[in-house]
């Protein structure tokens, strides 16, 4: 998330405009890293679900998984 914020990037004090700048590239990142997590989680279900499939063809059973 912190390679988002440029390092050549200086506020001096605390005007609305670098408030606002730093809140809008927080958010940004925050974001991010919103968006890799959800992706993570669905890689993460799609391999569970490939090795309950192929549990369930090791030993004979339906084809179906609800659970």
């Amino acid at each position: 998330m912190l390679n988002i914020v440029q390092p050549n990037i200086c506020f001096i004090g605390s005007s609305n405009l670098s408030l606002a700048l730093i809140g809008g590239l927080v958010l940004k990142g925050f974001q991010k890293e919103k968006i890799n997590l959800i992706e993570e989680g669905k890689f993460d279900n799609e391999i569970i679900l490939k090795q309950k499939q192929h549990e369930v063809k090791k030993r004979g059973g339906p084809t179906c998984l609800n659970n």
